[in-house]
């Protein structure tokens, strides 16, 4: 076998580990500062519903805005029904108010539409910030916050061409 292909194969496998050793310990080191939390790849596909001791809705919207980072950020309602919606380019969520359920206070946030490239969510990175952010905020609020999850059904479109 040619010398110079296999000297060009062991550097290249040797760059690739690299890229993805270096990848690994950035989400190392993420998840270490707290901006987000290790999760399931298809953590999008799944709604969190957040019940707590009522919050005074005036800080909810102030968390809200400091959180948003690069996302834009729409508000809606009152302090009775607020309503939250966050996009990018590639991306959109919302966070919004529900029924009281056993004399709690109900949020629920869900990805509502993203862009995939070969399979994979474009800006999961993003995602993952925003919902670790959104966890801390109703935790900050009431230590007691219970976090449950549900499945949400999309539709997906398939581009051929």
């Amino acid at each position: 076998m040619n010398t110079g292909l296999i000297l060009g194969l062991v550097i290249g496998f040797g760059l690739l580990g690299l890229a993805i050793g270096i990848g690994l310990l950035g989400h190392k080191k993420l998840v270490q500062s707290g901006q987000i939390v290790s999760r399931d790849t298809h953590f999008m596909e799944k709604a969190e519903i957040f019940i707590l001791n009522e919050p005074d809705p005036a800080q909810v919207v102030e968390q809200i805005k400091t959180i948003s980072g690069n996302v834009g950020i729409h508000m809606k309602g009152s302090s009775v029904d607020q309503w939250f919606k966050f996009d990018t380019s590639g991306w959109e969520a919302k966070l919004e108010k529900q029924s009281p359920e056993n004399g709690k206070c109900v949020y629920r946030f869900q990805f509502t539409h993203w862009n995939t490239y070969r399979g994979m969510p474009e800006g999961a990175l993003a995602m993952n910030k925003l919902l670790t952010a959104v966890e801390k905020m109703f935790v900050s609020f009431d230590h007691e916050t219970v976090v449950k999850t549900e499945a949400v059904n999309f539709n997906t479109k398939t581009k051929l061409f």
